[in-house]
């Protein structure tokens, strides 16, 4: 059993679907226990029915009081046992879901960058948000209402066989055809339910994209063309919903018809008809199929309506389960400290699932006081670098070295301290700036974060503004692209880390603040080790080291002037870079071209 509830398999780690119920199992066999109690009391209710109907009034008075009196605790206990069952399993599965987002989230919390970005924001979403909520039908309803559809009809016939087994044996007919086609509906549906799935984590992942690629579009004069790729997911979507709800309609019509009191009906009272005795008498048993024969499908009709929430909710069990099973970054069980800043990669191998090598024996060292650039055509591997260098990946073969130490043999907590990124797309939330920069270290004094954003080239900006540190971004100020890369920068002063890698943290930088975050780097490597990836070649003509990534190993190394003296694919992509040093379109970041596998 792991630390959030589940059952965890000790061979390799998995959770398994049924065992997330774990921490509401208890309450779930006792909602089980109530809806046997009123399975009972619903049958006990129409044999007390079936007995003033057969006997009235020829039996004794107190008989026909007996009766009545059963059939009125017997609704009184079904009334009760309904409203307890739904009460607990509504309690229930808000404490389930509760308990499955927790687990959701701190598992993903874990979990390797390399997992998030083929999720990406749409895919969490699902996991987090819609395949948590999926599982409500299935625990706040459906158990009881299983129970009931099974335990009715079966004590329902059981009676009826008691009174006539013929006309039980034609009243059970149309419970068969009903399970029948229950079967054939949930097993022929269980693709298009995934297809289902599928497209709509599509239009999910689509509408973001759309929201967030607008400005960039129109700034080139392309808005209507940012809509195709939603257009195609919704259009995804429509014909994926339609299928599924097609087949499901069908069967659900068929359903509806077989087990309608008017079929129930017919076939009791054909079955009555030719069981007619010589005289022409009508069989005993006809009033307890009447009776019991609506009872035996009305109770499976309300979750063959259901199937498809229930459906919904086994796929998404199966969901969470996959998200909670897949590994972590490894810990170490013994882990070392970390002494010093000063990294080396030897003979690196990666490569993004099972595509082709982004990365191919790559060798190099990172000194601390020093500034080393990593430049290369896109798709190079340059970002690939940087995510192995701060283990948000783990190489296939090869290691890192953070101060002599394999990364892999130092905690997690402690790698994240020692080695901190910039990325190109700095995320500021919505918070007080004070809260924005001192994000990883919440004991930083204003003093300290006043003195990274003076490093960061930040503190004429604070200066400026009304409410100064307390200012709320995005509400009380909206910061540039430079603004916001160079409160990132702060941020990751703040946190003391030896090593600081730039992934193009100029990408969306003007002029003027691309020179500021420029001077802000040069500074900082005076104290630390700084890595920087940068498209834009003239951001580090000054560093004291350029590797030039080709073919996922280093090609040549050397300063700005040493390399263009060389004559090799530094002064190509230099001279290339003089040519066109802006894009003329949008396009996708170093990222995903290494993930594409275009070296």
């Amino acid at each position: 059993r792991d630390r959030g509830g589940g059952e965890v398999s000790a061979v390799d780690g998995t959770v398994g679907p049924w065992s997330l119920l774990a921490p509401i199992r208890t309450r779930m066999r006792a909602v089980v226990a109530l809806s046997v109690l009123s399975s009972v009391a619903t049958v006990a209710s129409l044999v007390g029915i079936i007995d003033i109907a057969m006997t009235y009034p020829e039996a004794p008075v107190h008989r026909t009081w007996l009766a009545v009196a059963v059939i009125v605790v017997a609704a009184t206990v079904r009334m009760a046992a309904d409203g307890a069952a739904g009460m607990l399993s509504h309690r229930a599965d808000n404490d389930l879901q509760l308990h499955l987002r927790r687990r959701l989230v701190a598992q993903i919390r874990k979990l390797p960058l390399g997992w998030l970005d083929a999720r990406c924001s749409s895919g969490i979403i699902e996991s987090v948000e819609k395949d948590v909520a999926a599982v409500h039908q299935l625990m706040g309803h459906t158990v009881g209402e299983t129970v009931v559809a099974v335990l009715v009809p079966l004590l329902s016939l059981i009676a009826l066989v008691a009174v006539d087994w013929r006309i039980a044996a034609v009243a059970v007919v149309p419970v068969l055809v009903t399970f029948a086609l229950m079967g054939v509906m949930i097993s022929r549906g269980a693709g298009l339910q995934r297809d289902y799935e599928r497209a709509s984590e599509g239009v999910t992942a689509a509408v973001i994209e759309l929201v967030r690629g607008i400005p960039v579009m129109k700034s080139f004069g392309r808005a209507s063309q940012g809509a195709g790729r939603y257009d195609a997911a919704a259009l995804s979507f429509v014909r994926a919903w339609s299928a599924w709800s097609r087949q499901s309609n069908i069967y659900l019509g068929l359903i509806d018809v077989v087990t309608s009191p008017t079929t129930v009906l017919a076939v009791v009272c054909g079955a009555g008809l030719a069981l007619r005795d010589a005289a022409g008498g009508i069989p005993e048993g006809l009033v307890a199929g009447l009776v019991l024969g609506l009872g035996l499908s009305a109770a499976i009709v309300r979750v063959a309506m259901n199937s498809e929430p229930i459906i919904a909710g086994i796929a998404a069990l199966k969901s969470i389960a996959e998200v909670l099973s897949t590994p972590p970054i490894a810990e170490p069980a013994d882990p070392v400290p970390v002494h010093g800043g000063a990294l080396e990669v030897r003979n690196l191998v990666f490569s993004y699932g099972d595509g082709p090598r982004v990365l191919d024996g790559m060798s190099a060292t990172f000194e601390p006081g020093t500034l080393t650039a990593l430049v290369g055509s896109s798709g190079s591997g340059k970002s690939t670098v940087a995510r192995l260098l701060a283990r948000f990946h783990d190489p296939v073969e090869g290691s890192v070295l953070l101060g002599g130490a394999d990364l892999r043999d130092i905690a997690v907590r402690d790698v994240h301290r020692s080695v901190s990124v910039v990325f190109q797309d700095p995320q500021l939330f919505t918070l007080p700036l004070r809260e924005n920069i001192r994000l990883a270290r919440r004991d930083a004094t204003d003093d300290e974060i006043m003195a990274a954003a003076k490093l960061a080239k930040l503190d004429t900006v604070i200066a400026a503004l009304p409410k100064g540190l307390d200012s709320v971004v995005n509400v009380d100020v909206t910061f540039s692209g430079g603004e916001a890369q160079r409160v990132a920068i702060a941020r990751s002063i703040v946190t003391d880390a030896p090593v600081l890698i730039f992934d193009e943290a100029t990408a969306y930088a003007d002029p003027a603040s691309e020179a500021l975050i420029q001077s802000a780097i040069e500074r900082l490597a005076r104290s630390r080790t700084v890595i920087v990836i940068a498209h834009r070649l003239s951001t580090i003509r000054n560093a004291d080291r350029i590797l030039v990534l080709d073919g996922g190993a280093v090609a040549e190394a050397g300063t700005h002037d040493e390399l263009l003296a060389r004559g090799g694919r530094y002064r190509d992509l230099w001279r290339a870079f003089a040519l066109d040093d802006e894009p003329s379109a949008p396009r996708g970041t170093e990222a995903d071209d290494e993930k594409a596998g275009n070296r």
